[in-house]
C-alpha cells in the first residue's frame, strides 16, 4: 500500500458505517457502551485518531481523549510544535504548553487546567450550537 508517499503495509478499519484507511497501525482503541470509538496510531511518522467516524492525521501526540456518547467528543494533539483541542469537530488553537486532567459532560462543555510557563490556569467553555 502507499501511505504518505511511501509502500508499506497497511490496513483499513471497518466500522458500522464506513470503511477508513489505509492506516499502518493501531496502537489504542476504545469502544462504550454508547456506541462511541476511537482508533489511535501512526502512519509511518504523522499520527492518526478515528473518533466517532472522523478521521483525524497528520498530526502528532493525540492524546486527553474524551468521549461522552455517540456525538461528543474531546482530544488534544500538537500541529507544528502548537497545541490544540479538539472539542466535536470543532479545532481550536491553545495558548498552553501541557494539558492536565481534561473533563466533558454530557452535553459536550468542557474544562481541564492548562500550564503556560510556570503557571497552571483553568479553563472552562461551554459548547454552544
Amino acid at each position: 500500500m502507499h501511505i504518505h508517499g511511501k509502500d508499506d503495509y497497511g490496513f483499513y478499519l471497518h466500522t458500522n458505517n464506513k470503511v477508513f484507511g489505509p492506516v499502518r497501525t493501531d496502537w489504542d482503541h476504545y469502544l462504550g457502551n454508547d456506541n462511541s470509538y476511537y482508533f489511535k496510531g501512526d502512519d509511518s511518522g504523522p499520527e492518526y485518531i478515528l473518533i466517532n467516524d472522523s478521521l483525524y492525521r497528520n498530526s502528532g501526540n493525540f492524546s486527553n481523549i474524551l468521549l461522552s456518547g455517540r456525538n461528543k467528543f474531546f482530544f488534544s494533539y500538537t500541529n507544528k510544535s502548537s497545541l490544540f483541542i479538539n472539542c466535536c469537530g470543532k479545532s481550536m488553537k491553545q495558548n498552553y504548553s501541557d494539558i492536565y486532567y481534561p473533563a466533558m459532560d454530557k452535553n459536550g462543555n468542557y474544562s481541564f487546567f492548562g500550564r503556560r510557563g510556570h503557571y497552571i490556569y483553568y479553563n472552562n467553555s461551554t459548547l454552544t450550537g
